[in-house]
């Protein structure tokens, strides 16, 4: 029994670990995208000053994984999802040679 429990201990930690693993590398991504999304804002709205144009544009730092940018009228949420998702066994990634050299490697964050 004790080794059915070792077996099932190593699965479900190796496969925590993974997703872990796989969420800080996106979060790590989404705190990068934010940040340049926030210089980006910054310098085109000082452009915008510059030259005079009447146009509002704005970043909101919404919390750990949400960002909105707003020109004008319109605004755009970009979010990451707080799971971590593998691809279907049937999906052609499973079968790129760069999942088949380490099939861990069909897991994915998601912005």
């Amino acid at each position: 029994m004790m080794e059915a429990n070792d077996a099932l201990y190593k699965k479900l930690t190796g496969k925590s670990y993974l997703k872990n693993r796989v969420y800080k590398a996106a979060l790590e991504v989404f705190q990068d995208l934010k940040a340049e999304a926030a210089s980006v804002m910054e310098q085109t709205q000082k452009r915008l000053d510059q030259e005079g144009f009447d146009l509002k544009i704005e970043y909101k730092d919404k919390d750990l994984r949400e960002l909105e940018l707003v020109f004008a009228s319109d605004m755009l949420v970009i979010s990451m999802h707080s799971n971590v998702f593998e691809f279907s066994r049937v999906h052609d990634v499973k079968k790129t040679p760069y999942v088949v050299a380490d099939p861990e490697r069909s897991f994915c964050g998601m912005i």
